[in-house]
């Protein structure tokens, strides 16, 4: 059997993006059953290495794998835990616009040119883990995200390279929980390549579009 760790309802296009930590509402309550069912997991697989890493996908794009690990990542950082984000879908990026979009505020950076994400990181290997790490301040809280990076011809490869396990084994020390935003199952090979790095995966549905024939 699969456990169902959590429903989110359905938002109207004016709702929020993202929660915040005073935020009542029953998206933000559905997430902090999330939260609670996933910490459950996490302290039944204490001795496992990857323990902190949470993959999340879906079966196809639409279904609210972006929206639920960004505002994952709010939730676990509102209870001053430190979190990291990645955007492992390097071959259909849409992490930075999601962001930007939403009026937050990008620390210490401020032009997308400067930024650099995964891809540059799995490609070339002089790029430091530091310079692909960014600051995200979003209402009272603040994480640190990884972006995508540029789109390349390659990325399956990329990831299948040590680079990527390099990355997690370095920045696991430094944080209480690490999520990975993947790309989805059903379209590309990329999200089996980075899974045995996570002890936990999100597979995310959404009602009226994800498919249920078998």
């Amino acid at each position: 059997t699969v456990p169902v760790l959590a429903e989110l309802p359905r938002l109207n296009k004016k709702d929020k993006k993202f929660v915040d930590d005073m935020d009542r509402s029953v998206l933000a309550e559905s997430l902090r059953i999330l939260r609670t069912n996933l910490d459950y997991l996490i302290k039944s697989k204490k001795n496992d290495a990857y323990n902190k890493v949470r993959l999340v996908t879906s079966s196809v794009s639409g279904e609210g794998k972006t929206f639920v690990s960004t505002n994952l990542s709010m939730i676990f950082s509102s209870t001053k835990k430190k979190v990291l984000l990645i955007g492992a879908d390097i071959r259909n990026p849409k992490f930075y616009s999601y962001f930007v979009d939403s009026n937050v505020d990008l620390l210490g950076k401020s032009k997308k040119k400067e930024i650099k994400g995964l891809s540059e990181y799995l490609l070339d290997e002089s790029t430091s883990i530091d310079s692909i790490i960014q600051s995200m301040l979003v209402y009272a809280n603040t994480i640190d995200v990884i972006y995508s990076g540029k789109i390349l011809p390659n990325p399956s490869e990329l990831l299948m390279s040590d680079r990527f396990k390099d990355l997690l084994d370095a920045v696991l020390p430094n944080y209480d929980y690490i999520i990975i935003d993947s790309a989805p199952l059903m379209l590309v090979t990329d999200t089996l390549l980075i899974a045995p790095y996570a002890n936990h995966t999100l597979y995310v549905t959404r009602a009226n579009v994800t498919e249920t024939k078998v």
